[in-house]
């Protein structure tokens, strides 16, 4: 049924329906597009988990290296969360003048070799321990507003949000499955065995991101 037409100014105005296109999801397995969501996933999980651990945990674990200095809440406040925002302010000059792939190979190095340096523990100095610490959350942040800005590049807007739907979701999963095995490994284990496992994660990231990282044609 034709809708009423509108006057405005003495001229008659017929008023138009909106056309809405009906998105095709499917396109986000597409093998293009299914092989960018497949190595993000991996991407997100390997950046999720360790991070994870050190912002849930991270009084647990400084006071486990035996640092006697500062206080371990204080020390996790100073030492991850403050470096993780200096990282993340220093990629908005970063990130736009380097290619995609050697950021994300480069970081993941870097939080590989600190988490892996960190392992012997006790017999590290307080300075040493704080110095990898901040290295790694520095690296972490510059390498974190990669997790939005890959998406942006790689997806089509059609399938974007759906994207960054799986791909929040499979990281959760990693974070719960952290959350709940990070105390028993912990007891289990030991604080070195943990930062090994830690940095083993971030190596794989390395790994495939060497094997399977884009790079956006546009860049």
């Amino acid at each position: 049924m034709r809708r009423p037409s509108r006057v405005r100014l003495g001229i008659e105005l017929e008023e138009i329906k909106p056309e809405v296109k009906a998105v095709d999801q499917t396109a986000l397995f597409k093998p293009r597009n299914l092989k960018n969501l497949t190595y993000l996933s991996v991407f997100w999980i390997c950046q999720a988990i360790p991070v994870t651990v050190l912002l849930m945990f991270g009084p647990v674990l400084i006071g486990a290296l035996g640092t006697s200095s500062f206080d371990t809440d204080v020390g996790q406040l100073v030492l991850t969360d403050s470096f993780f925002l200096i990282g993340s302010l220093a990629a908005i000059k970063i990130v736009p003048q380097f290619a995609r792939r050697p950021v994300t190979l480069w970081t993941f190095g870097i939080m590989a070799l600190s988490l892996a340096l960190l392992s012997p523990g006790s017999v590290l100095s307080d300075f040493v321990v704080c110095l990898l610490l901040s290295v790694y959350a520095l690296s972490y942040g510059v390498q974190s507003v990669l997790d939005y800005v890959y998406p942006a590049e790689l997806f089509p807007t059609s399938v974007r949000s759906t994207a960054l739907g799986i791909l929040g979701s499979i990281s959760r999963v990693g974070v719960f499955v952290v959350t709940l095995g990070f105390p028993m490994a912990f007891q289990g284990l030991g604080v070195q065995a943990v930062l090994l496992i830690g940095a083993a994660i971030c190596m794989l990231g390395f790994i495939v991101s060497w094997i399977w990282a884009p790079e956006p044609s546009h860049h």
